[in-house]
């Protein structure tokens, strides 16, 4: 809950720095990556004043046993642009469709085939931007449809992240 509280805070306290520019698109990277070893590496484009889309690349080198490749594909709309800014800044929610390929990470254990794990989920973040510096706290929350019994993932999905990147 104090996180929560701390999180709206700073919302409301960045609002008066951030850039009123409208931007068209972004590229970020995930910095939590540094400290769970994974690369989340996304592009978002604006389609309206209210919405946009994004790719992502994801990486998984060493998670348990598994390393994992995949990508994903949103749709976000903007629910409290940042100060009136067209997207892509401000409070956004929406979809996400994710699929990730997994190959077992050790040579010892030649009976483990490949695997591909399905994520259906729904994303919530919020976007500030300064000129063209972008800074993103976002939440993913979802459910693994498809997935082996043996994978590293669970039948629940949830992850965070903190991206920064570069709006233009």
């Amino acid at each position: 809950m104090l996180a929560i509280v701390a999180l709206c805070a700073c919302m409301c306290a960045a609002r008066s720095w951030a850039q009123e520019t409208p931007r068209a698109g972004a590229v970020s990277v995930n910095l939590l990556g540094v400290v769970i070893p994974w690369i989340d590496a996304r592009c978002e484009v604006r389609l309206d004043s209210t919405q946009s889309v994004h790719a992502a690349v994801l990486a998984l080198p060493m998670l348990q046993h598994w390393k994992g490749y995949g990508g994903s594909v949103g749709y976000r709309q903007y629910i409290i642009p940042e100060d009136g800014t067209p997207a892509i800044a401000g409070l956004s929610v929406g979809p996400m469709l994710a699929m990730i390929s997994w190959s077992w990470n050790e040579q010892a254990n030649r009976e483990k085939d490949d695997r591909v794990s399905l994520i259906v989920a729904a994303t919530l973040g919020y976007k500030w931007i300064w000129d063209h510096v972008l800074l993103e706290p976002s939440v993913v929350f979802g459910v693994v449809p498809v997935t082996p019994s043996d994978s590293p993932l669970s039948v629940i999905y949830g992850s965070v992240g903190l991206y920064v990147g570069y709006a233009w």
